[in-house]
């Protein structure tokens, strides 16, 4: 009897899992027509709109600035990367070796740098 009762138990815990899926719904959109809409790029995990965030830096759990500007650009192939200027590499206290390192994001004539090319080695 308690084999039953713990069978059930688990089959049913396991159908109330929540599903998880990465998808943009229009409906709360006020333009009526959303076929218009092309939303597609929001169905992709960690996509960030082109544009201007204000954003609070921390280091080490440490707040560098409050309400900084950085600007997200369009990297190609449906990506976008932050912006980080050789101004935010000085305040973050990057050694000059590894801002060697960081190659800028084409398209920004040299404005931002690429985090993701850095040697990510400690």
């Amino acid at each position: 009897m308690k084999m039953k009762r713990l069978a059930l138990l688990v089959t049913l815990n396991i159908l109330s899992l929540p599903v998880l899926a990465t998808e943009f719904s229009a409906g709360f959109l006020k333009n009526s027509d959303h076929s218009s809409v092309d939303l597609s790029a929001f169905n992709r995990d960690g996509y960030v709109a082109p544009g201007d965030y204000l954003l609070d830096i921390y280091l080490n759990d440490r707040l560098i600035r409050s309400q900084y500007t950085v600007t997200a650009v369009d990297a190609g192939d449906g990506r976008s990367l932050f912006c980080i200027t050789p101004a935010l590499t000085d305040m973050l206290g990057l050694k000059e070796e590894s801002r060697r390192q960081l190659a800028p994001v084409e398209g920004t004539d040299g404005r931002c740098l690429n985090l993701t090319t850095a040697d990510s080695r400690v």
